[in-house]
Formats: structure tokens, sequence, C-alpha cells
């Protein structure tokens, strides 16, 4: 009884100042859902469903009334109006719905799958999947890095004597990444996210020969290729800015810049034109007053525009985008492109 609310404690200390100090809420958003998996798993099944009511709400109420408090002092300006509530409720549920989502998949496991052996196995196989894309909502190279190493360290739990066995082990740990993640990337043209859905097969196989190694006692060969994949690791996440520059280049050189067409409206209501910038360097910076973390560049632009403030061919411009809250669901890049 005692672990099971200490559990509780567990959840509350890393999620609350996770809330309340890092603003990729993004972030927050992965770790609650996998923090509420890893505790419905470990949640005993012969509980019965009022007293896991109950141990879940003791879990998730500080998160949820402090995610909830947040929703409103960021929309703060908007004080108690309708609109408050079409942006508060939403991103409060989403939280919510997930949580439980998160916590109820971890129970399943514990609960449906009678086989210890599969039972640890997808849970091993989803632990991965949660990290891994988790990792995303810092950025894409310390993505790269900690799927190799948290599939890595998967394939080496998982992995066995009998290559049968790790066959079928291999398929189910990058099953939820390759059949969710990767896909998505497919569909979606995100090459930038390609270097990171490959290395997850490779991350897991060269796990699981690890294993096989160690389980030979084969230890200069383990040393060897365990400090292998950690120079990989190292150099790939460099190896992922080469690689974002060049994916990000390529989009941006596909632009022809003598058929770009604009009319801006100055602070002064003048105009600017393509034709006022003609030959010269010039930088926009596309914001909005409903975009909270758009202010934080602006002392950055600011010292930006002084370093070159002395240069005639080189122009920094702030440009407001009239972007109400509802908006944002739209895709930026197209409403600036319509604008333009």
């Amino acid at each position: 009884m005692i672990r099971r609310y200490l559990y509780t404690v567990i959840i509350n200390l890393i999620l609350l100042p996770a809330f309340i100090f890092i603003s990729d809420k993004t972030f927050i958003f992965y770790l609650g859902v996998f923090l509420f998996f890893v505790f419905g798993y470990f949640t005993p099944s012969d509980i019965k469903p009022k007293k896991i009511t109950s141990i879940f709400l003791l879990a998730s109420l500080p998160f949820i009334i402090i995610t909830f408090i947040y929703a409103i002092g960021y929309n703060k300006p908007l004080q108690f109006s309708k609109e408050i509530y079409l942006i508060v409720l939403p991103f409060f549920l989403y939280y919510l719905l997930t949580i439980i989502l998160g916590f109820i998949m971890g129970l399943l496991i514990q609960k449906k799958i009678k086989k210890p052996e599969w039972k640890h196995l997808i849970f091993i196989s989803l632990v991965c999947f949660f990290i891994g894309t988790m990792s995303g909502a810092i950025n894409w190279p310390f993505q790269f890095s900690i799927v190799g190493l948290v599939y890595s360290l998967g394939g080496f739990i998982i992995g066995s004597g009998d290559l049968k066995k790790n066959l079928k082990s291999y398929l189910i740990l990058i099953a939820p990444f390759i059949l969710i993640y990767t896909i998505l990337s497919l569909i979606n043209g995100s090459k930038q996210t390609y270097p990171i859905s490959f290395i997850v097969p490779v991350g897991a196989i060269t796990g699981i020969c690890l294993k096989l190694l160690y389980l030979n006692n084969r230890k200069i060969l383990f040393a060897f290729f365990s400090f292998l994949l950690l120079i990989l690791l190292i150099s790939g996440y460099f190896g992922m800015k080469n690689w974002l520059e060049y994916v990000f280049s390529e989009k941006h050189n596909n632009i022809n810049i003598t058929e770009l067409k604009f009319n801006f409206r100055t602070e002064t209501d003048g105009s600017l034109t393509e034709n006022d910038i003609k030959n010269k360097i010039c930088v926009f910076y596309f914001w909005s007053t409903s975009c909270g973390i758009c202010f934080k560049k602006f002392p950055e632009l600011e010292k930006l525009y002084q370093k070159y403030s002395d240069k005639n061919d080189i122009e920094i411009y702030s440009v407001n985008v009239n972007v109400t809250r509802n908006d944002l669901k739209i895709n930026m890049y197209k409403k600036v492109r319509k604008l333009g």
C-alpha cells in the first residue's frame, strides 16, 4: 500500500517542477503520458476498480490543477470571456485524456497479457517508444542520440541466446516506432527525421548483438563494440545538425527570390514592397501578439539589428502577422505565404 502511494508522490515530484520550469509544454505532455503509463503498468492487477480510481486521482489531481491554473494565467489578457473557455477547456481536456489513456494502457498490459515474457517485451517496446518520441520535443540531434541509446538498451534487455526468439523480440521492440513515427514521417515528407527512424532498427539490433557477446563471455568484443556505439551516437548528434542544414537549405533554395511579391504596411502607415529591398540582404522576423515565445526572440533580434545598423545593404524587419489564437491551428507557413 505504501509503495502504491509512493508512486503518486514520485509522479508529482517529477511532473510539477517540470511543468513550472520547462517552457516547452509538448515535452510535459509526453512526460505525463509516459509516467502514467509506467504507473498503470506497475499498479497491481488485484486492486479493485474503486481503489484504482482513487489512486489515479491522487496522482493526477495536482498536475491537472496546475495545468488548469497555467492555462488561465497564460490567457489572462482575455479575462473570463467565451474565448478563454474555448482555449483553456480543450487544453485542459487534452492533458487529462492523454494521461488517462497512458494510465489505462499500462493497466491493460498488466492485466490482460498473461504471459510474463510477452508482458515484459511489450512494456519495454512502449517505454522505448515513449522516451524516443518524448526526446524529440527538445531537438532532432538530441533525439537521434537518445533514440539510438534507448533502443540499444532495449535490444540488450530483451536479447537472449535464442536467435529465433531474438528475431521476434526485435520486431516487437521496433514496431511501435516504425508503425507510428516512421510512417507519419514518410507521409508528411519529413526528411529531417529520416535518420532518427533509421537509427531505431540499427540501435535495436546492435543491443541484441551486444547481449549475445555478453552471454558468450566475449568481454573484450563487448567493451569494444559498446565503445563504438557510444562514438556513433555522439558523432550522430553532430551529423544530424549537418543533415538538418542540408534538408532545410535544400527547401529554401527552391524559392525563386526574384518572384517574391509583398506589400507590408509600416508603423508610419507607409509601405514596404519587394522593390524597396532590391540588391539588399534582408531578414524578416514574423511574429504575432498571440505568440508568447515570439517575444523572447526580440532581444536577440535587437542585437542583430545593432550589429548591422551601419550596413546600408543589410536590413532587418520585424513583421507583425495579424493572427488570432484560433488561427494558430492554421499552418503558419501558408498564412505567411498568403500575406506575401
